[in-house]
């Protein structure tokens, strides 16, 4: 996209991608493994050495040579001359005897083949020796080389990357760390400000009203939304009136300590909609105004002056949380560092619905039923502050489909 082109009325993914085009990812720092979790990897993970160490015994069994083993369901037993305890080297393997190992235990020097305990009759040694003797029961099979033994460096080889840049660290990614002795730097998390427009507005926790006043909601909202993302964190949330040079200031104010800055209000034509020229004003770019998108038409996205992220979503409260979802994640995701600003979106079948087909791209407040498709729930306008609590999420109905046409596009 050219510096001067201003989007309009295009797909709300063709959107994102524009902002996201003028981001860059935040800076890095080290953080010890406790602080891991949910950050984002700003360097490879590399294994200090291979996985597994050695050839190990992939079931609680016996190892042995398998040209030493009995036929099955005869009377002739195997002695058992010890046991090899997990992280330890194995005892030496005598010629025509078995050793107990255990899941995970290095396989002994000239074991080839590793028989499970349940395929076998044991005998304990008297007196509570390792020792012992194995006889097969009848019907097992005979052991065959190779077989329940993992080698050496089949998971990954020293100096492998077992993980790339611009993965969040989930549990899963978290044990791969500790298990390598892996430290990459990491992200450090997004700055976001948060700013609420709008005179009528009162704060939250308001026990009294005037007659025609409103309850701030979208500032909670975008501030629970930041809070379910590990990699950032809301360093600030103010509410502005409507006047051009107290939002001027605001976003100004807010641009030199995050790198995000989260609008609410002020994105339409009403006379006090202040948002656009207030940002043009503090040295942000305006990259779209005005989408093909229902609710949320009158978006705003810009990049300020130092690569921050503005997003300006309407002031409807359905309006701001499917902007959250469509709009925002995408550019707090580049900035995070991850590999693909865009995370995942599963597409889930819709229920029969007999809402009718719309020019925009429309999403469509729904519940996963137990039946596993996603119902549309009834639709009462981008200002319903009922609705969005019986929501699970959105679906994506490109323009001028049926939503029950094929399997959707599911924003959670």
């Amino acid at each position: 996209m050219s510096p001067g082109r201003l989007l309009s009325m295009v797909s709300p993914e063709e959107a994102a991608a524009a902002v996201c085009d003028r981001l860059a990812a935040v800076g890095s720092e080290r953080v010890a493994h406790a602080q891991l979790p949910g950050r984002v990897l700003a360097g490879p993970a590399t294994a200090d050495r291979d996985s597994p160490p050695a050839d190990v015994s992939a079931m609680d069994g016996y190892a042995l040579r398998a040209a030493d083993a009995p036929p099955p369901g005869g009377d002739a037993w195997l002695p058992v001359a010890g046991e090899v305890r997990i992280g330890e080297a194995p005892p030496p393997l005598p010629t025509g005897a078995a050793l107990r190992v255990f899941t995970g235990g290095a396989v002994p020097a000239g074991a080839d083949a590793v028989v499970p305990r349940e395929l076998l009759e044991e005998e304990a040694e008297p007196g509570g020796g390792r020792g012992g003797r194995i006889r097969w029961l009848a019907g097992s099979p005979a052991p065959v080389v190779g077989r329940h033994i993992r080698r050496r460096g089949e998971n990954a080889r020293a100096g492998d990357v077992v993980l790339p840049v611009g993965v969040e660290a989930t549990p899963a990614v978290v044990a791969t760390l500790a298990a390598f002795g892996a430290a990459p730097p990491v992200r450090r998390r997004v700055r976001v400000a948060i700013r609420v427009t709008g005179d009528e507005l009162h704060a939250a926790d308001a026990a009294v009203l005037p007659p025609l006043g409103i309850r701030d909601g979208n500032g909670p909202v975008m501030a629970a939304f930041v809070a379910g993302l590990p990699w950032a964190e809301v360093v600030s949330i103010e509410r502005v009136p409507d006047d051009r040079d107290a939002t001027t200031l605001s976003i100004a104010s807010a641009l030199e300590a995050s790198d995000a800055v989260l609008l609410s209000g002020g994105v339409s034509m009403g006379d006090h909609d202040h948002v656009p020229a207030a940002c043009v004003a503090a040295g942000c770019t305006p990259v779209y105004h005005r989408l093909a998108m229902r609710p949320g038409k009158p978006n705003f996205g810009a990049a300020g002056p130092a690569g921050q992220a503005v997003l300006g979503l309407p002031g409807n409260p359905v309006s701001v949380l499917a902007g959250l979802r469509v709009l925002t994640l995408p550019a707090l995701r580049r900035l995070a560092g991850f590999a693909a600003p865009q995370p995942p979106r599963l597409r889930v079948a819709v229920a029969p619905d007999d809402a009718k087909t719309l020019p925009l791209w429309h999403y469509r407040p729904a519940r996963i039923g137990f039946d596993g498709r996603a119902h549309p729930l009834a639709h009462r306008g981008s200002g319903d502050v009922a609705g969005p609590a019986a929501m699970h999420g959105f679906v994506e109905i490109p323009p001028g489909e049926a939503a029950e046409a094929r399997p959707r596009r599911w924003f959670a």
